[in-house]
Order: C-alpha cells, then sequence, then structure tokens
C-alpha cells in the first residue's frame, strides 16, 4: 500500500481545501483526497493510489502547504521499502525521521529533534532488527516502522490501524498552479 497523509488543527480545513485546490467529488469511489475531521479537532488528508502523483512528498507543496500552520506530514511506499515523518511549521521543515529500507534495512535520516515517544520507539525498533538479523532472518524491516509508530504516537494515527474517526470529505483536485507562485503570492498577500 503506498500512502501519503498530513496532520494538522482541523481550524485550518477551509483553508487547507483552497490551497490543496479541493472541491467536493461526486466521483466518491475513487477521491483525489479524503479528509477527515476527528472529534479531537484533527485534519488528517489522505492521497494514496498507484495512479496519483504524491503531492505530499515534494518539498515545495511541504512548505505551502505549512505556511502559517503546523503539519505533519506521512509517506509508506511498499516498495521500494520507504517510509518517512517530518514536521512543519510556517513553511520550514522542523524536524522528521526518514527510511529506505531497499538501500540499507538499517537506514534512517533524522533532522531536528523528533517529540514523543520517538526515542523510545527508535531504540525498541533497531533492538527488534538486531535480534531479527542474529536469527537470520534479514527480510523483516522493523525500521520501516519507526515513521509510522512516530505518527500513530502523535496523531493516533499510522497507516497500521483503521481510518481516523470523524466526519468524511472526498475531494477532487483541480489542475494546481507552480507551487512556488502560489508559495509567493501567499506570502505577498501575508503582508
Amino acid at each position: 500500500m503506498d500512502l501519503s497523509w498530513l496532520v494538522c488543527d482541523a481550524k485550518h480545513f477551509a483553508q487547507m481545501k483552497k490551497d490543496l485546490l479541493a472541491e467536493e467529488t461526486s466521483n466518491t469511489e475513487d477521491p483525489d483526497l479524503i479528509a477527515i475531521v476527528t472529534p479531537e479537532e484533527q485534519l488528517f488528508i489522505f492521497e494514496y493510489g498507484d495512479k496519483r502523483a504524491s503531492l505530499f512528498a515534494r518539498y515545495k507543496e511541504r512548505r505551502y502547504l505549512s505556511l502559517n500552520r503546523k503539519v505533519l506530514f506521512c509517506e509508506v511506499e511498499e516498495r521500494p521499502r520507504m517510509s518517512e515523518v517530518s514536521f512543519w511549521e510556517n513553511g520550514v521543515n522542523v524536524w522528521g525521521a526518514y527510511h529506505y529500507g531497499d538501500e540499507d534495512i538499517y537506514h534512517l535520516e533524522e533532522n531536528g529533534k523528533p517529540p514523543g515517544n520517538y526515542y523510545v520507539i527508535k531504540k525498541t525498533l533497531l533492538q527488534m532488527q538486531r535480534e531479527q538479523d542474529s536469527n537470520g532472518d534479514e527480510e523483516v524491516d522493523h525500521v520501516y516502522s519507526l515513521p509510522l509508530f512516530q505518527a500513530k504516537d502523535l496523531t493516533g494515527y499510522g497507516a497500521d490501524t483503521e481510518m481516523p474517526q470523524g466526519k468524511v470529505y472526498k475531494w477532487d483536485c483541480r489542475p494546481r498552479p507552480n507551487a512556488a507562485m502560489r508559495f509567493l503570492n501567499r506570502l505577498l498577500r501575508r503582508h
């Protein structure tokens, strides 16, 4: 399953929908995006499917979508074995953890200081990986789960559980103008 999603405060619902050039869809079986507003006032927006480019994986999109708000971005791909979680605020990547298991099962890039139980989760998964490897089973990639467990620790959802509960919206996106131009236009509107 290839999946990407973002999480932010639900107070940004209308602006996020506008920034994504999203609108309600009649194609409810295969929407571009699924947005969920949870009872805890979190806004989750999911994008998945083999035929879609991952908007949430692009640096310029993350910078634009996090302008004037805090956003957690997550992405998982089964082939190649890739997972990541990163936190952005006001267009800046504050922290992140990135795993590319096809390069090296222990591969892990980090920036900033991930909050919550990140370091406990990391220590536990690395220990599990070492034990698995010492038993001769190098097919299991425990480090792949680190970004997912971190996302779950912070938001309650980590791609290994059911979708968050809440009000569901199904959106399609209009063609998007260049992200850099949108970012500059938005900055100019602030002043």
